[in-house]
Formats: C-alpha cells, structure tokens, sequence
C-alpha cells in the first residue's frame, strides 16, 4: 500500500491504487503564503495522472486548502486561489470525494457534484460560521478531532474520531 514518495520540483504529491481506486495527494501549499495553489507543474502532474486512469476506476484527493468556499469568512480568503482550473481538470472523472484540511472544522458536502470532507485539527480548532462571531479568526476549545477514512467494498466510510471522548457507555 506504501509508495515512494517523489519531491521532483520540491512538491509532494503521490498517487495510490488500491483495486479500483486511485489516490491522488496534491501538495497544495505555496511557501510564505496561506492561500492555495496548483501551480503549473502541480496541474500538469494532475493531469499526466488523470490520462492513467481507466474507465470506471473511482478517485479520491486529498489536498490541504479546500477548493470551494466554506462559509468561514477568514479561511475562504486562504482557499485554493485557482480551484475553476482545478475543477476544469476533475470534472470528468469518477471522483468518489475530496478530503482536504487548512479550515480545522468537521465540514462536509457536496461541490459541483462532488462530496467533500474535512475534520477538525488535532491543535487549533475554529469554530462554526453559525456563530455571531464568524466574520473574526475565532479559535474554540473544542475537543481535537481526526478522521479514519476506510475504503470497503467499494464503499466509503469515514470515522470522525475525537481525542477527548474514549469514555464506553456500558448497557
């Protein structure tokens, strides 16, 4: 299931297949910046990966900045800052969900067909754009939060694990 890592043009990215599915991971930070990018050698590797796709085969991505607005004020101004193109380059494919971070809040739903996912940060946490205070960078003290994303029988599932809570309620 592991792979080699490639760093060619100091990017991160790197591509899983497990049976029919590929895992793509984009490497979506631009140093010195907090907005998003895919960058022309980030859209041409995207690209060369989408052509080694065969028909049927599902795809899941994980990026850091999301490439749609979240309602959150302060981290739409950070999204990925050329997410049309993105789309532009997805659209076609079987895309089955686009997991991504940077916004540190449990935030799920479907963009332009496409479901999407985020969890809240295992250290900062924001709070929700229903709160009076969202136009603000507000922090909460919400318990830290991780996801575990299994893919079974061609089913996805994803498990919103939260540190704090490893309380059993017995029957």
């Amino acid at each position: 299931m592991f792979t080699t890592i490639s760093t060619e043009n100091c990017f991160i990215q790197y591509r899983i297949n497990i049976d029919n599915t590929v895992f793509l991971f984009l490497d979506t930070v631009i140093e010195n910046h907090d907005h998003g990018e895919l960058c022309t050698q980030r859209v041409k590797w995207l690209e060369e990966q989408l052509e080694n796709i065969a028909p049927g085969q599902q795809l899941i991505l994980f990026m850091h900045h999301p490439p749609l607005s979240v309602s959150l004020p302060w981290m739409d101004a950070v999204m990925l800052n050329n997410s049309q193109i993105f789309y532009d380059i997805i659209k076609d494919h079987r895309i089955g969900y686009v997991f991504f971070g940077h916004v540190h809040r449990p935030v799920h739903g479907i963009w332009r067909g496409i479901p999407y996912a985020s969890s809240r940060s295992i250290g900062q946490y924001q709070i929700s754009s229903h709160n009076e205070q969202a136009y603000r960078f507000p922090v909460n003290r919400e318990s830290p939060m991780y996801s575990v994303i299994s893919l079974l029988n061609g089913q996805i599932h994803i498990d919103l694990m939260d540190f704090t809570n490893d309380k059993v309620v017995e029957q």
